[in-house]
């Protein structure tokens, strides 16, 4: 429970950043808000994407491979599908990226990070730091970053999970 009677307490928000998504953008801004009561320093702490080694890559493969063909051939057509239509709109894409970096930079106060070793040099700076809300626990969005989004940075007991979810059905067992 964040105590409310010193309001200098420094928060930090760990969340999904990807300017692409309405939802993302706008629980990030509102979870800051509502921080916002209890300290006057609340910031999103913003790392930059880590490419995801193989093991989602077999994983990916080895669900699709293990069904029926006709489903199999259906995930891939819709996987072509959707990489061709994103190559086709990518102008309306790069747009609406810019917009939401736009009001992200208006109205969410970010802090860019070159790496995860990088946050870990900060985190005796914060006395929260909350993770949520949205799938930032979804094995398929948080590859690499795992340390990241479960707050292995900071202290326990400077950890708040807020509303986080895994956003699928079923974790895969090599994962658990």
């Amino acid at each position: 429970m964040i105590k409310t009677e010193d309001n200098h307490k420094k928060i930090g928000i760990v969340t999904l950043t990807g300017y692409f998504n309405y939802g993302n953008r706008l629980q990030n801004y509102a979870l800051q808000e509502i921080l916002k009561r209890y300290s006057e320093e609340v910031e999103t702490l913003v790392i930059p994407n880590i490419s995801a080694n193989s093991h989602g890559t077999k994983h990916y493969m080895k669900k699709l491979f293990s069904q029926p063909l006709s489903k199999t051939a259906k995930a891939f057509a819709n996987k072509i599908r959707g990489k061709t239509k994103k190559f086709l709109n990518k102008d309306i894409l790069k747009e609406r990226e810019h917009r939401f970096k736009e009001f992200s930079q208006n109205y969410i106060k970010e802090r860019h990070f070159n790496s995860l070793y990088e946050i870990n040099e900060i985190s005796n700076e914060f006395d929260y730091v909350v993770t949520g809300s949205d799938q930032v626990w979804n094995p398929n969005f948080i590859k690499n970053r795992e340390q990241y989004y479960f707050l292995q940075f900071v202290e326990k007991e400077k950890r708040i999970a807020y509303a986080p979810s895994f956003g699928i059905s079923e974790i895969p067992e090599e994962i658990r």
